[in-house]
């Protein structure tokens, strides 16, 4: 952008433009004004695995206890709870004072210990800096004095402190916002397509005007996407039309399930490059998903058909954490010396076995040099090992069971999609990532629902991905994961990541939700 700015108004005014988001302006005044508003010097900014620490440290506090165990509230939903008040403006004792439940005030407890704790280390969020810049700006408003006009982009995801931000910039009227209600999509973050509603009230004289030309669509992609948005009867009405020629329809297509609907996508792919003469290939298909945890059957019907696949911006089925967690007790059960398997399922869920116990077991494998499952199985018969607590073995005899159940099931010749239900059940593995990610987590149920498109698989003994997780690494389980080849290859896309995709022919799966 500042590269562009350049050649249109050339480097040197270029230069004098402050240039960037809203939280990383807000750093650039509190670095260099914050000591006006209380901030020490030398500050630092945590990320997010480092606001969960804080919030783990927060539910700790003795006096907040018995309310946290009653409730099971976990640091995540400690974490977003703070996060949404923090979006609206709201200070620990705002949210107190907004609070109607028990639950609500507890919350508001929880904030102020959270803030007291970054605080002792001298460490700001990122809601932090949009709150303190805010602050800031209002308060000594002599430091924005020289900021003569304002233009904000995607004005439809600003949040309610966002807006108090651009206000208080914009305090000489000279203000131009460019923003889309149609293409709001950050309201999970707390974004508000109200502000541009707000801004003809806030801003008497403001002239909207309406950019109704599409540059990137066709005009039946243009008639199909209206036919939906016009649908909100809020909304602002818009005639939009385009310069680009009409093309075919979009074709809407029902189907009864979504392994279904995969087959016939990837049959259509098929179909497309062998009646199209050369002029199609796979580089020239894109597959749309509203989120990554619709990837699975996608990923089964392309690779059935053998269609070549790329992953931009989401995370494979057999890459996300849940996936890999209940394969590898599927990996034990079926090779108990497997020690990658059985060191990511020991304590998970949490089975009240402490770092030592863990490293216990691990010193006695070595020693002993048999798998450190079969140290747990020695244990529960009276083998004493070194580290290894008495108490502890009954934790182990319930896992050992865990597995040794299992192997009994596979060894039946039960479905995969049973063998799976009844891990899940039996682990109570859905609460544990619920309460480790949140109330919010959409994945939380959707392993078991994954496994019943299972039903019709082979035994365990007969799974050949487990060999090739087995090779694959491992990478982190809430990142995306991207894999690149050079050769032609079908993409799967996440929503997010398609603004500026050009391909002849592009697929929506799970259109209807």
């Amino acid at each position: 952008m500042q590269h562009r700015l350049a050649a249109l108004i050339g480097g040197s005014l270029a230069s004098e433009v402050i240039l960037g988001t809203f939280h990383g302006m807000c750093v650039t005044f509190l670095r260099k004004h914050g000591s006006k508003i209380g901030l020490r010097p030398n500050w630092v900014i945590c990320d997010r695995d480092q606001q969960l620490q804080y919030g783990k440290s927060a539910l700790n506090d003795p006096q907040f206890s018995e309310q946290v165990q009653d409730q099971s509230i976990k640091p995540k939903t400690v974490v977003e709870a703070i996060s949404k008040a923090k979006s609206q403006g709201y200070s620990p004792e705002e949210m107190l004072r907004q609070a109607e439940t028990s639950y609500q005030k507890l919350m508001a407890a929880l904030y102020r210990s959270y803030t007291d704790l970054l605080h002792a280390d001298n460490c700001l969020d990122f809601d932090d800096l949009l709150l303190l810049g805010e602050k800031l700006f209002r308060s000594h408003p002599t430091i924005i004095a020289h900021i003569q006009h304002v233009l904000i982009d995607e004005f439809q995801d600003t949040n309610t402190v966002q807006y108090e931000i651009m206000r208080l910039l914009a305090h000489r009227g000279a203000v131009t916002v460019v923003g889309d209600p149609d293409q709001g999509i950050y309201g999970f973050r707390y974004a508000q397509a109200i502000n541009l509603e707000k801004m003809t009230k806030d801003f008497p004289g403001t002239q909207v005007a309406l950019l109704e030309e599409n540059y990137r669509s066709s005009s039946s992609i243009l008639k199909a996407s209206l036919a939906v948005v016009q649908q909100d009867n809020e909304r602002i009405d818009k005639n939009l039309y385009t310069s680009h020629p009409r093309v075919s329809s979009p074709m809407v297509r029902p189907f009864s399930n979504p392994i279904e609907e995969a087959a016939f996508i990837a049959q259509e792919i098929h179909r497309l490059v062998a009646h199209t003469g050369g002029q199609l290939d796979y580089n020239d298909f894109c597959i749309l998903m509203r989120y990554n945890a619709l990837s699975r059957n996608l990923e089964t019907a392309l690779k059935t058909a053998r269609i070549p696949v790329r992953m931009i911006g989401a995370q494979k089925f057999f890459e996300r954490v849940e996936v890999r967690d209940i394969l590898a007790y599927l990996q034990l059960a079926d090779n108990p010396t497997f020690s990658p398997a059985f060191e990511r399922v020991i304590n998970t869920p949490r089975r009240k076995l402490g770092l030592a116990a863990i490293n216990a077991v691990k010193a006695a494998s070595a020693t002993h040099k048999i798998s450190q499952m079969e140290v747990l199985v020695r244990a529960v018969r009276g083998k004493r090992f070194a580290g290894i607590q008495p108490a502890q073995t009954e934790t182990f005899r319930k896992f050992v069971s865990i597995i040794c159940n299992l192997q009994a099931m596979a060894q039946e010749g039960c479905p995969v999609a049973e063998i799976i239900d009844n891990l899940v059940e039996r682990i109570n593995y859905a609460d544990h990532l619920q309460k480790t990610y949140g109330p919010d987590a959409a994945f939380a149920t959707h392993l078991a629902k994954e496994s019943q498109a299972a039903s019709n698989s082979p035994p365990l003994s007969q799974l050949s991905h487990v060999e090739e997780l087995h090779r694959s690494p491992v990478k982190p389980a809430n990142r995306p994961t991207f894999t690149m080849s050079d050769t032609d290859l079908d993409r799967l896309e996440s929503m997010f990541n398609t603004e500026n995709i050009s391909l002849p022919d592009d697929i929506v799966e799970e259109l209807h939700h």
